[in-house]
């Protein structure tokens, strides 16, 4: 199985040498003795990239990220059509924090900054 990973972030200096300098580091790292037989396949989707071809992997992750999922930045509007495009083909897909957030708002969800901070 070979699963698609957009990262969506990078990690603070302070835990790059534990985990790696991207969040999708933390989770190779996470799955690989759980499940090595999986393959890996790694865009910046904070950075622009995100892939053309929805079946390329048998199922996607989106990362955490410090940013919020309601922002209107480049990036994350491309993420949020790129998600859309993902649901509609009907490809496995699950995000974390920051990633489940923007696949509820891409898919019509309510996301809004809590009260609380």
């Amino acid at each position: 199985m070979r699963l698609g990973i957009l990262d969506c972030d990078r990690l603070d200096p302070d835990l790059v040498d534990r985990f790696g300098p991207v969040y999708s580091d933390m989770f190779i790292k996470g799955f690989q003795p759980l499940a090595p037989e999986l393959e890996f396949r790694v865009w910046s989707a904070l950075d622009g990239e995100l892939p053309e071809d929805l079946r390329e992997c048998d199922a996607w992750l989106i990362t955490g990220s410090r940013h919020d999922a309601y922002s209107d930045v480049p990036w994350i509007q491309a993420l949020r059509d790129w998600i859309r495009r993902a649901h509609d083909a009907d490809v496995k897909l699950a995000g974390v924090c920051f990633g489940h957030q923007v696949i509820a708002q891409a898919l019509g969800g309510e996301v809004v900054k809590s009260t609380k901070g």
